[in-house]
């Protein structure tokens, strides 16, 4: 009953943008929110709005959620692609997960409810974990056979109630492609070993998320 609830106001919220509801839907690791709700952002996407008392809970409850979204796929085996005296490998994909966590915050002080309304502009950057110089577009497309995406951009509007002595941050993120590629350097006398690193290709999907909790500095390793 409860699914087929949760289906039914996914469909409703299109016809009343204010709606917000709690929840008991299941989330990652061991923490818990105290409450989950929903709103609904300028661009009609239903965002969560996760509360806890605690604020290690809610620093605990993004390091989980971090490390179990992870997306995975088959990708077809391509030939090795060579660079001047440098032969690169695609190796492995390795999902889709969460990269270049970004959030902002306010804080209200006061004893009444606030209404938080802000507007979050940002981009992502793909990257690779060792510097490969310019030409790794040209490999990364000739190997995976997909576009490498030099940076993308989102942009989305909230507007949020704050209960008082409570802070609200709203917490984006890209949902990356992550694949694992190595080179080797080759000469006459042949080649040397395989040094491996990650290819980050950004997407032009965005999550979000939204903490309400006592105040806390939410900056860390996420």
């Amino acid at each position: 009953m409860r699914k087929f609830l949760f289906s039914l106001f996914a469909v409703l919220f299109v016809l009343a943008p204010s709606l917000a509801f709690a929840s008991e839907r299941e989330v990652p690791g061991n923490v818990v929110p105290d409450k989950i709700e929903y709103i609904v952002s300028e661009k009609g996407r239903l965002i969560p709005v996760y509360y806890f008392e605690d604020p290690n809970d809610a620093q605990l409850f993004k390091l989980q959620k971090q490390e179990t979204i992870n997306k995975t796929m088959n990708m077809t085996k391509t030939p090795d692609v060579s660079i001047n005296a440098l032969v690169f490998s695609y190796e492995e994909y390795l999902g889709i997960r969460p990269y270049d966590y970004s959030y902002v915050y306010t804080r209200n002080s006061s004893s009444q409810t606030q209404k938080w309304t802000r507007t979050v502009t940002r981009t992502s950057t793909s990257t690779t974990t060792i510097d490969v110089g310019g030409s790794f577009k040209d490999i990364f497309e000739a190997s995976v056979g997909k576009s490498w995406e030099t940076s993308v951009q989102f942009q989305d509007t909230f507007e949020i109630d704050i209960p008082p002595n409570k802070q609200a941050e709203i917490w984006t993120w890209n949902e990356a492609e992550y694949y694992t590629f190595s080179y080797r350097n080759c000469g006459l006398l042949g080649c040397g070993s395989k040094t491996y690193f990650t290819a980050i290709n950004v997407t032009n999907n965005f999550g979000t998320d939204i903490i309400i909790t006592n105040f806390r500095n939410p900056g860390g390793s996420y």
